[in-house]
């Protein structure tokens, strides 16, 4: 799994951003300067479960890229029933962008970059480190779930939108 930085290639970063946090604004940064076009995939994991729709989670991200004037960067939405590989091989990215808080990859990204190989055996992996943020939406969500602040853990300009959006149920 290499890190390409290589100004002239493009690059995908998929997530399901539930919420976005400063860590993912981190690796959209990054991503942005190394990469000549940068998809931003807001997605679905079917391990997951999601209190925000796929779709108010896609505007956030995209209304954050937007404020932040992103030249590079392109937020899309996984369709349902298309898979990250694929869209990668529809765009012709051949660079996936994954956020890490380890030193090490570890079972979980492993066996993920193992089925995206299966279905496009053209990627390759940039794995970028974060682990002073160590921060992750799970958090975030806890966070809200007990009316803390989260102005620390997000992008500001989406912050009151996460607040509502999260805590609706509550």
């Amino acid at each position: 799994m290499k890190k390409n930085n290589s100004k002239e290639e493009m690059a995908m970063l998929p997530g399901s951003f539930n919420p976005m946090h400063i860590g993912h604004e981190h690796l959209i940064r990054i991503a942005s300067l190394d990469y000549k076009k940068v998809y931003v995939v807001v997605a679905i994991n079917d391990g997951k479960r999601y209190d925000v729709s796929l779709s108010n989670r896609y505007e956030l991200v995209k209304k954050f890229v937007n404020h932040e004037c992103f030249e590079n960067v392109t937020v899309l939405r996984l369709d349902p029933g298309k898979t990250i590989p694929a869209l990668a091989k529809e765009l012709n990215v051949t660079n996936i962008v994954r956020g890490t808080q380890i030193q090490s990859i570890d079972m979980e990204e492993s066996s993920l970059a193992d089925n995206y190989l299966e279905d496009n055996e053209n990627l390759s992996f940039h794995y970028i480190k974060f682990s002073d943020l160590n921060l992750t939406s799970s958090m975030v969500r806890e966070k809200l779930v007990h009316r803390d602040d989260i102005s620390d853990l997000v992008p500001p300009i989406i912050e009151e939108d996460i607040k509502r959006l999260w805590t609706k149920g509550i």
